[in-house]
C-alpha cells in the first residue's frame, strides 16, 4: 500500500479509531483519509483526494483526484469516480457505478444547517448497480437513480430516475431507455 495522509483528530464523539486499508490498496500523495474509514482490495484513490470518517469503499473502485468523499458514505465494488467530483454525506453508491467528472450530490432537502437535529435531516442520492451519471451533473437529495440508468451531462436531477432510462435536462427527464446491450 502507497499512503497519502492520515488524519488521527477525534471524530464528534471523541474517538479515534483506525482507518482500515487493504494492503494491496494505491493512496496517491495528497490524499486525505479521515479515521474509521474503511477502503477494501484493488482501489486506487487519486491526488489530493478527500475520504471522510466512516466512508466505505469497496474493492476494485477507483477514486479520481480531488475527489471529495463525505463522511458515513458507502461506495460499492468496481465503480468509477471521476476527478473532482463531490460525494455528499450518507450517500450509496451500489456497484459498477460510474460518476462522471465534476458530478455534485447534495444531502439535505431544508438547508437546516446550524440549527437543532439538522444532522438527523441528512440523506443522500442513491444511485443503484450500473448506473452512470455524466459529467457535472448534479444529484439533489433523497432521490434513487434506478439500476442501469443514464444521466446526461449537465443534468440536474430533482426526482427519482427509474431503472434502464436515459434522463437528462434541467429537471432532468426520462427522454429514452437504455439500449439492452448496454446494461449490466
Amino acid at each position: 500500500m502507497d499512503l497519502g495522509i492520515c488524519l488521527n483528530h477525534p471524530l464528534i464523539d471523541g474517538t479515534r479509531p483506525a482507518a482500515r486499508i487493504a494492503d494491496d490498496c494505491l493512496i496517491r500523495p495528497g490524499a486525505v483519509i479521515y479515521c474509521g474509514v474503511t477502503i477494501l482490495s484493488g482501489v486506487k484513490v487519486g491526488h489530493h483526494t478527500m475520504i471522510r470518517e466512516h466512508a466505505r469503499i469497496g474493492p476494485d473502485t477507483v477514486i479520481g483526484t480531488a475527489v471529495t468523499i463525505e463522511d458515513n458514505t458507502v461506495i460499492g465494488a468496481r465503480c468509477l469516480i471521476e476527478t473532482q467530483a463531490l460525494i455528499t454525506g450518507r450517500m450509496v453508491i451500489e456497484d459498477d457505478v460510474f460518476i462522471g467528472p465534476g458530478v455534485i450530490t447534495t444531502n439535505e432537502r431544508d438547508i437546516r444547517w446550524n440549527r437543532e437535529g439538522a444532522r438527523e435531516h441528512l440523506e443522500g442520492p442513491h444511485v443503484c448497480h450500473g448506473a452512470r451519471i455524466g459529467a457535472g451533473a448534479i444529484l439533489l437529495p433523497g432521490i434513487t437513480i434506478g439500476a442501469n440508468a443514464l444521466i446526461g451531462a449537465g443534468s440536474i436531477v430533482t426526482r427519482d430516475v427509474p431503472e434502464n432510462a436515459i434522463a437528462m435536462g434541467n429537471p432532468a427527464r426520462v427522454v429514452g431507455e437504455v439500449p439492452v446491450k448496454d446494461r449490466l
